[in-house]
């Protein structure tokens, strides 16, 4: 950190404000020099830093009884407010970074006498481009400034500016000389060796820990219990032999659910496969029943095309009369248009010819109005200036009559001052004679009043005199009862005393032969801390054996829902099989299907396309050039069957694919069903498996727990409830034993407290003695002292009193008395008053009457000047009347007097008028120009559509005629009577459709299921007996799962056994591994245990100071023997040969001899100490690395020679400690003013009053 510029005001002895420019005022110059008298205020500038920077000063510290931050003792004496601003730069990684610092403190309103306010912190940064200072901080709070300037400060703090700016030689001369101790707390505070005692606490506690949980390790591994190997072996030959059994049941029952199933969907597909049948048979009579409406049906779709022609003939027939009639009011509009147009092609030429004329007439008056509108605005002008003027003129006018009566007013006023001042000349000269009055009774009036001031003082003395004498007969009273106090206290000592031995004795007793109170509570709360955690393990033993019994049944109950799900998702395989045939059946009935009816549909498109195919020319659909079949007409019927079986076949694809949509559904729902068990069995399996090994490690846990409290085997719950009774008993037991220890002790605590009590109070008896006699001492001296006082205060008023006798006797005043003297004083000061009144008053009026006569000047020359202004103006106004008469004669001599801007918009009227009627008659004629050559070609469109309407109503004509032979229909007649209304067209479609579809689904339903059944008899087991009943079959299987059960019991029973005896090794690992983990943490505390660790840590803080004192040392003779190579600072040992926290001087010209430091000399002294503090300098942080060193005071005590080496060692700092380093001495040395060109020199300007100034060269 470097300071940069310090600004500040009123800080104690520093009135006013003060700048001090360390940056551009000291040229760059490395070294400078606070100068001033003592007293003077150099360490307030000090002061001033360490306020900006922290709220407060090292000069205040918490010792010193006043709040460190009390504004009260830095604002000078007598003023309102005080502040101190410091610019500072710190080093960052992207370059210096500028503060500033405010501290600002006032008191209330601003007055010297209002209480001090909280001062106000402020923090700012220079940022930007261009720089400018960006407010931080700012508040009267801690807690809203206090984290920022800590961050901006990197945490530095006072006490580092006291250890590393501001380099005190009175508190390091301390530390040469400070005991061990002192100097382990003082290399405490500024080397922080705090933490290494922390380290050290950490440490045994660290210990500890590791040595409980070494305990805990060795009583886990003592809980577990392994199989014998014969046993291990037993077991695993048993669970071959029931493995072996249980897998030739389960093929048993295996086996005789699949015969059970096979017989179950044999009788299922035989029900089927009947009802099948009768559906089909209701489907054949039902398409039976409609033969007659389904016959009338297809006569209507054999004619459905001649139909549709006829239609489109009649429509054609419709359209042909719309068209013609719509030609023939076209050809009527042409005409109308034509007369239109003629008779408005003759009215163009009269309107285009008056166009012309009205805008040739405009052309020719254009220069006559121009010259007119130049007359008029000409003359306009000019009376605009003439109003202009008679205003002006009117308002001088007012004005001037203003001034007039403003003249007249202050000639007034004039004329009252000059009778005032005559008035306070004539009563000055009648009090004239009073004049000298007042400077005698000014000096007459003190001396009175300190006369009677000693007389009060001498009456107060004489009072003060007779109470010391009754004061010092009161003190010996106090003295004889303050001697039998004494003797009671002494009494009550010695008895507390034989009482305290007796308790003494009891609590012998109540330890039971320990040696102390901490070593029986340590051994009886051991104790007890055991039987509780007994009690606390056997209720959690029985606890976990109340839910054994539970876990086992709720075990068993899911094993047994396991196996029922697995039938079900059996079933469920078999049946997603099954639909999954039926859906390919259906999958492949509808591709033969969809073969068809492409085929079919081809061949219909054919058809749809004859008639179309032109000789020479290809096909529409295949390109090819002779299809002699698309030109044959009696193909017709053919056409209308192909349509039929299309439809028939589009019928039969959709029944297809809804069957194949159902099976597929069918299928899905099934696949979902068997996907939604399989994950229940899968979630079932694995919570039947963890519930087993919940249930093993249950067993397993309470064998251990068991074995860990001292039983064989699983205990009952009378056996545990047992063992808990005589665990609290115990504990109840050492609960006696406890309270008596903590009984016994607190008697003898209180024994003891009543002997140190009355010991107290002895002492108390004496030190009230002891102060009586000093009291006895103090009173007779201060009566003494009083007697003499009064003495001399009655002499002095003797002196008083002739004095003013000499003086009164000239004013002829009387001198006895109090009152009379007074009374007569006052009657001379109002005398003197007066006199000073009509002085004032005189000077008064002669000031009010010079102001009336100067400011009567001024408006006299103003209405002068006013009043020939004002008749030029007349002059001007009545010139410019003239002109304005001249041009408006003029004006009304052109155009007949019209007003030429109305003449000429009358003119643009007219032209405009006629050209917007020429423009509107021309629109008009093209407009109906247009209109006719659309009308035209509408009518020729119509024609040619009438054309082509004949032609294809011609067509299909021929067509129709055609498609009535081939059906052998004799005229349109008969082709109507097969028609059929939309309505009952579209009821007999979906009959049809219905019915058909209905045959076909029941044909193929019948077909699938006579499949299905004849392919479920070919799969039937060939071991399967041809008599088998499902009821034997049943309780066959109902016998084989319950040996399968009883074989995997049997086999759960065995892996448990196995699984726990597995587990139980496991753990033994683990444990082996923990107590090893535990017993190596152990031996490396129990070492750093053995090295640091000690309850306070005191060792290895101890330690750590050694270090840091040598690493000091090591630093402190770099720097000393630039100074004075003679010496070397050397750590010192203590009796046994070990370091302490001490240190001697080894002298270079004495044979290296060692010696205390205290033998140095005053400058000696201060050359080690300086050593020492620039080396305790290096102490800092890297983040914060210090630019600014301040030296203070020491500089006295060394010779001329010495002072200057010093110097020039100080000046070579900035290489030492870096090159932007600056040093300031604070000294009041003469010698270095002359060898330091750049001074800072505090100088006094009055009493308690100092001004700072920098002085270069």
């Amino acid at each position: 950190m470097r300071l940069l510029k310090l600004s500040f005001k009123n800080l104690n002895s520093l009135y006013g404000e003060g700048v001090i420019d360390f940056e551009g005022g000291m040229r760059g110059l490395s070294l400078f020099l606070i100068s001033g008298p003592t007293g003077s205020g150099k360490t307030t500038l000090l002061d001033a830093v360490s306020l900006a920077l922290f709220g407060q000063t090292p000069r205040l510290p918490r010792s010193f009884g006043r709040p460190e931050k009390d504004p009260a003792l830095m604002i000078s004496h007598g003023t309102g407010e005080a502040w101190a601003t410091l610019e500072f730069s710190r080093r960052a990684p992207e370059g210096d970074v500028r503060y500033r610092a405010t501290w600002h403190c006032w008191r209330a309103g601003g007055r010297p006498d209002g209480n001090p306010q909280p001062p106000e912190r402020t923090l700012e940064i220079l940022t930007g481009e261009p720089q400018a200072w960006e407010t931080l901080v700012c508040g009267t709070r801690q807690k809203d400034w206090e984290a920022p300037f800590q961050k901006a400060l990197d945490q530095f703090s006072v006490a580092d500016f006291n250890r590393c700016m501001l380099l005190a030689q009175g508190e390091f001369a301390a530390f040469l000389n400070a005991t061990p101790d002192e100097k382990a707390t003082i290399l405490e505070r500024l080397t922080r060796t705090d933490r290494y005692q922390v380290l050290g606490q950490r440490a045994e506690a660290r210990k500890k820990d590791a040595e409980a949980r070494l305990a805990l390790a060795d009583l886990a591994l003592q809980g577990i219990e392994l199989l014998p190997g014969e046993e291990l072996e037993a077991l695993e030959a048993e669970r071959g032999r029931v493995e072996e059994a249980l897998g030739a049941e389960k093929l048993r029952l295996e086996t005789l659910r699949a015969w059970l199933d096979w017989l179950a969907q044999a009788e299922r597909l035989e029900d089927l496969w009947a009802a099948s049948g009768d559906r089909l048979k209701r489907a054949e009579a039902a398409l039976a029943e409609a033969g007659p409406r389904l016959e009338r049906l297809q006569r209507f779709e054999e004619a459905q095309g001649s139909l549709a022609l006829l239609d489109q003939i009649r429509q054609g027939a419709a359209g042909i009369r719309v068209e013609t009639e719509a030609a023939a009011a076209l050809e009527t509009g042409l005409r109308d248009l034509d007369g239109r147009l003629e008779a408005e092609t003759a009215a163009l030429a009269p309107v285009r010819e008056a166009a012309e004329a009205a805008t040739r007439n405009r052309l020719d008056h254009q220069d006559g109005i121009r010259e007119a509108l130049q007359v008029h605005q000409a003359r306009d002008q000019k009376r605009a200036e003439l109003d202009h003027l008679e205003g002006a003129l009117a308002a001088e006018e007012e004005a001037q009559r203003g001034r007039e009566q403003e003249r007249e007013r202050l000639e007034r006023l004039a004329a009252t001052r000059r009778d005032e001042a005559a008035g306070a000349a004539r009563a000055l000269e009648d009090l004239a004679p009073h004049a000298p009055l007042g400077e005698a009774l000014g000096g007459l009036r003190q001396r009175v009043e300190r006369l009677l001031e000693d007389e009060g003082r001498a009456a107060s003395a004489e009072r003060e005199v007779a109470d010391l004498e009754a004061a010092a007969g009161r003190t010996g009273e106090e003295w004889a009862e303050a001697e039998h106090r004494l003797r009671e206290a002494e009494d009550a000592l010695r008895e507390a005393q034989g009482g305290e031995t007796a308790r003494q004795e009891a609590f012998q007793a109540a330890l039971q032969g320990f040696p102390g109170v901490p070593e029986a509570r340590s051994s009886w709360q051991g104790e007890k801390d055991r039987l509780a955690r007994r009690i606390v393990a056997l209720g959690r033993l029985a606890e976990t054996l109340a839910t054994l019994g539970p876990l086992e049944a709720e075990t068993a109950g899911a094993g047994a829902a396991l196996r029922e799900l697995e039938a079900q998702a059996r079933e469920k395989a078999l049946a997603e099989r099954e639909a999954r045939g039926i859906e390919a059946d259906w999958a492949e009935k509808a591709a033969r299907i969809q073969g068809r009816l492409e085929q079919a549909k081809w061949a219909a498109d054919i058809a749809q396309e004859r008639g179309r195919l032109q000789e020479g020319l290809p096909c529409p659909l295949c390109g090819g050039l002779d299809h002699p079949i698309l030109a044959e007409a009696h193909l017709a019927a053919k056409d209308l069957e192909r349509r039929q079986r299309c439809q028939d076949l589009e019928r039969e694809l959709d029944q297809a694919r809804g069957g194949m949509a159902a099976a597929h559904a069918t299928w899905e729902a099934l696949d979902r069903q068997s996907h939604a068990l399989q994950a229940t069995l899968a979630l079932r399996k694995e919570a039947a498996a963890g519930q087993g090994r919940r249930l093993e490690e249950l067993r397993s846990g309470l064998e251990a727990q068991a074995g860990a409290l001292g039983f064989q085997g699983l205990p009952g719950a009378e056996e545990i409830q047992g063992a808990r009774l005589e665990a609290e008993r115990r504990a109840g037991v050492l609960d006696a034993f406890l309270d008596d220890a903590d009984k016994a002790d607190r008697l003898l605590g209180e024994a003891r407290q009543r002997v140190h009590g009355a010991h107290q109070g002895l002492l108390a008896r004496k030190g009230d003695l002891d102060v009586l006699a000093e009291r006895r001492r103090a009173g007779t001296a201060q009566l003494e002292k009083g007697r003499a006082l009064l003495g001399a205060a009655r002499a002095r008023n003797g002196l008083l009193r002739t004095g003013l006798a000499e003086a009164l006797g000239g004013l002829q005043l009387p001198l006895e008395g109090k009152e009379p003297l007074l009374a007569a004083l006052e009657a001379g000061e109002d005398l003197a008053g007066r006199y000073r009144a009509a002085v004032q008053r005189d000077e008064t009026a002669r000031a009010a009457l010079l102001r009336a006569e100067t400011e009567l000047i001024e408006p006299r020359a103003l209405g002068d000047k006013a009043a020939r202004e004002l008749a030029l103006a007349r002059e001007k106004a009545a010139v410019l009347a003239g002109e304005w008469k001249a041009l408006d004669a003029r004006a009304a001599a052109l155009l007949g007097g019209q007003d030429p801007g109305a003449f000429a918009r009358a003119l643009e009227q007219a032209d405009q008028e006629a050209q917007a009627a020429h423009r509107r008659l021309a629109q008009a004629v093209d407009r109906l120009q247009r209109e006719r050559a659309a009308l035209e070609g509408q009518h020729q469109e119509k024609a040619a559509n009438l054309r082509k309407l004949a032609d294809d109503l011609a067509l299909q004509e021929r067509s129709l005629d055609a498609h009535m032979r081939e059906l052998g229909l004799p005229g349109r007649e008969a082709l109507e009577e097969r028609r059929i209304a939309a309505g009952d067209l579209q009821a007999r479609l979906q009959e049809r459709s219905r019915l058909q579809g209905e045959l076909q689904s029941a044909r193929d339903i019948a077909l699938e299921h006579g499949r299905t059944r004849a392919l479920h008899g070919e799969s039937r087991p060939g071991d399967l007996p041809g008599d088998a009943a499902p009821g034997d079959l049943l309780g066959e299987k109902e016998a084989s799962e319950q040996a399968t059960g009883e074989l995997q019991a049997r086999q759960a029973g065995i892996a448990r056994r196995l699984e726990a005896n597995a587990a139980n090794v496991q753990r033994m690992g683990e444990a082996q591994g923990r107590r090893e983990e535990a017993r190596r943490a152990f031996e490396l505390w129990n070492r750093l245990h053995l090295l640091i660790g000690v309850n306070n840590g005191s060792v290895f803080k101890r330690f750590a100071q050694l270090l840091n004192l040598q690493d000091l040392l090591a630093k402190a003779n770099a720097k000393l023997e630039r100074l004075r190579p003679r010496y070397a600072l050397v750590p010192a040992r203590d009796p046994d040969g070990q370091e302490a926290l001490a240190f001697a001087v080894r002298d270079g010209n004495h044979a290296n001899q060692e010696r205390p430091v205290t033998t140095l000399s005053g400058g000696e002294t201060f050359l080690v100490s300086l050593a020492l503090a620039l080396a305790l300098a290096d102490y800092r942080t890297v983040r914060m690395p210090v630019e600014t060193l301040l030296l203070d005071e020491g500089f006295g005590t060394l010779d001329h020679r010495t002072l200057e080496e010093v110097l020039g060692i100080l000046k070579g700092l900035g290489g030492t400690l870096g090159r932007r380093t600056q040093v300031g001495i604070i000294s009041h040395v003469e010698t270095l003013r002359e060898a330091i060109p750049a001074r800072i020199l505090v100088e006094p300007s009055a009493p308690g009053r100092s001004s700072v100034r920098v002085e270069l060269g």
